[in-house]
């Protein structure tokens, strides 16, 4: 990619492809030497007793942001990385081919509005598609223009202005007006970053907020990431994947459980907010 990309051109439910490389052992040698960690395991003179050679833990997440300098998207825009919350799930083995996986999961501008915050979730996969490690960061990134501070964005996963997005989406479905014809209550959707209530009416959705008067009967909650696969799936699948944990379900479970078809309805709506395909 060889364009900048600036905080305005990403959404949540995008998703970034590496090219495939390898580590050599040459890597792993020169990478104990920078961080000096020669521990036996990691060095291809050293004596291992017959252990096999692996790589660095650490060396798979300093490879990802050398990855991102090299596809170059970032080098105008990017001001500063927030965070990072890293997991090593299987051991680094020299040769062997490997590429990232960036999901952007949710997007917010800052107070002074020339900057905003972009989080993502990274995975590094084998050949197999196997996770050899994977985490979250968030990084600030340049606006390409100052937005109007009179007008608010809708980038926000799961925010009020994403949901207020959503809520006229719903709206504008009879099926969902329909099913929710006797249903006065309300609905909650929560991630680690945003909770964000939708109040319902005879089948429309009447107000958003973080709160509203009588609180939510009941609430959908799982990760940033766990919703955008879910948008980003070619299945309506919610209660399947609630069934294996991906999602939890807390507060008045009999209500959810009549209007189960409602929630399959805001899925799909929720869907066509979500960018297909991969960059």
């Amino acid at each position: 990619m060889n364009h900048t990309l600036y905080w305005e051109d990403f959404r949540a439910g995008q998703r970034f492809l590496s090219d495939t490389f390898s580590f050599s052992a040459q890597d792993f040698t020169d990478f104990g030497h920078v961080s000096g960690d020669r521990h036996p395991m990691h060095m291809p003179q050293a004596d291992r007793n017959g252990e096999p050679l692996i790589g660095h833990g650490p060396l798979g997440l300093a490879r990802y942001f050398g990855t991102l300098n090299e596809m170059g998207f970032l080098q105008k825009s990017i001001i500063a990385l927030l965070d990072t919350h890293w997991h090593y799930r299987r051991p680094l083995e020299p040769n062997q081919p490997l590429h990232y996986e960036t999901v952007i999961t949710g997007t917010r501008l800052t107070s002074k509005r020339d900057r905003g915050i972009v989080r993502r979730c990274i995975r590094l996969l084998d050949a197999d598609d196997q996770v050899m490690q994977e985490g979250t960061s968030s990084a600030m990134v340049r606006t390409r223009h100052e937005p109007d501070p009179s007008k608010q964005t809708d980038q926000d996963l799961l925010g009020v202005a994403w949901c207020k997005v959503l809520a006229e989406k719903l709206n504008a479905l009879d099926e969902f007006r329909e099913s929710l014809q006797l249903f006065d209550g309300c609905i909650a959707l929560s991630s680690e970053y945003n909770t964000t209530q939708l109040r319902i009416y005879k089948g429309r959705v009447i107000d958003v907020g973080r709160r509203t008067p009588k609180g939510a009967d009941f609430t959908l909650s799982g990760t940033e990431l766990a919703w955008v696969e879910l948008f980003r799936s070619d299945r309506v699948d919610f209660v399947a994947r609630a069934t294996h944990g991906e999602f939890n379900v807390s507060g008045n479970v009999f209500v959810y459980l009549q209007i189960t078809s409602a929630i399959v309805q805001l899925v799909e709506v929720a869907k066509t907010l979500i960018p297909a395909g991969d960059r």
